[in-house]
């Protein structure tokens, strides 16, 4: 029985259209009803056509951004409850929900809610000092670099929910010493260099600084919590004469100097 030799040929390959090709031709009607997608018309028959468009692929994000957005998300959505409901009020169920991620992702980044909180802390009172340094470069005597670095405080501090975050439950829930010492790094050493070049310049009486930072840190947190946007012009004029006060006097016979 003879055989068929096999067919060597190759097989014809079908040409491939470029992406941003004809999808079908348009049925009949008014072109404008086709008008949310690109239509272009054949120049030999004047047939109208489709337009398939492409987006461009996005570059895949590295596990360093996802972990970013992820712990970004959750500290958006702690702030927004505890500055809503406080502390208490604010579950982890709730933060879960709202930052739209995983009780597993939550615990991943935060062991438990007090590591949130302290992390919330942190980032208000980065927020704050910044305003603060960015205030007190506009004029370079030290006297109003301290007037301005303090309006900056109590304005930044009249953001909604930061006063009841770091003012309220701060304190509360982690304690005075360990809150005190959360703000000396971002709120008490510029402060304290603020008010070392003031006394520097000599433009104000030689006085401990140690305990004046205290005592201005004290004022500022009194304002930012008894005023507002709205009557923060009052508590602006007394903050600005208490501190031109420190404003040190022409020295004269038998002046009493602090040692």
């Amino acid at each position: 029985m003879k055989t068929c030799p096999r067919r060597t040929t190759p097989k014809p390959t079908r040409k491939r259209r470029p992406k941003a090709e004809v999808e079908g031709r348009l049925r009949k009607g008014p072109p404008f009803f086709f008008a949310d997608r690109p239509i272009a018309a054949s120049p030999e028959t004047g047939k109208q056509y489709v337009i398939r468009m492409t987006e461009p692929k996005r570059p895949r994000r590295t596990n360093a951004e996802r972990t970013r957005e992820t712990r970004g998300r959750i500290l958006w959505a702690g702030r927004q409850l505890m500055a809503a409901g406080g502390y208490a009020g604010a579950s982890t169920p709730a933060i879960v929900e709202a930052a739209r991620v995983t009780r597993g992702a939550l615990y991943h980044h935060f062991p438990d809610k007090e590591a949130l909180f302290i992390a919330i802390v942190e980032v208000e009172l980065k927020d704050v000092g910044d305003r603060m340094a960015r205030a007190a470069k506009a004029d370079p005597n030290p006297v109003e670099q301290l007037i301005l670095g303090g309006e900056a405080f109590v304005l930044a501090m009249a953001e909604a929910g930061r006063r009841r975050i770091l003012l309220i439950d701060g304190p509360s829930v982690l304690g005075a010493e360990r809150m005190e010492a959360l703000q000396a790094g971002y709120l008490k050493a510029p402060l304290e260099a603020g008010i070392s070049n003031l006394m520097a310049s000599g433009q104000v009486a030689q006085v401990p600084v140690a305990p004046l930072v205290d005592l201005m840190t004290a004022l500022f947190n009194r304002i930012a919590l008894m005023a507002d946007r709205e009557s923060f012009t009052p508590y602006r004029l007394a903050l600005r004469a208490l501190v031109n006060g420190l404003k040190a006097p022409p020295k004269s016979d038998g002046d009493f100097i602090l040692a």
